[in-house]
């Protein structure tokens, strides 16, 4: 079964987030290095978001291989839907683009190719 939506999907979502996570880091840097020291706790904050949305895109990025979901596809599906659903409370409206995309991908990458269903079994 071919995987190509999935990973279309999450490489797409897992490209903006990660140009939004880069943004993050670079604004908070801005923040840490001024000589403000509210700006300068506020900057570690956001620099600590942007890094979390950093791994989380680029995981999902990596898992989101046609090769990977194809071995382990509720893994896979799990971290991208995790990185989709967990980024909503870091970044706010700002990850609704790549949230919604890395949603659908993992969504997606949960199912059960129609050609597996017959050989199937649960473990």
């Amino acid at each position: 079964m071919n995987r190509t939506t999935e990973f279309v999907l999450a490489l797409i979502g897992g490209i903006f987030g990660l140009l939004l996570s880069l943004s993050y880091v670079l604004f908070g840097g801005v923040g840490l290095v001024s000589g403000v020291e509210e700006a300068q706790q506020g900057g570690m904050v956001i620099t600590v978001a942007g890094i979390l949305l950093l791994i989380g895109s680029i995981a999902s990025m990596i898992l989101s291989a046609p090769s990977q979901i194809r071995k382990h596809h509720k893994w896979s599906g799990g971290v991208t839907l995790a990185t989709g659903i967990l980024g909503f409370f870091v970044a706010f409206i700002l990850w609704l683009i790549p949230g919604v995309l890395l949603i659908l991908s993992g969504a997606l990458s949960l199912r059960i190719p129609k050609t597996d269903r017959q050989n199937h079994t649960e473990v």
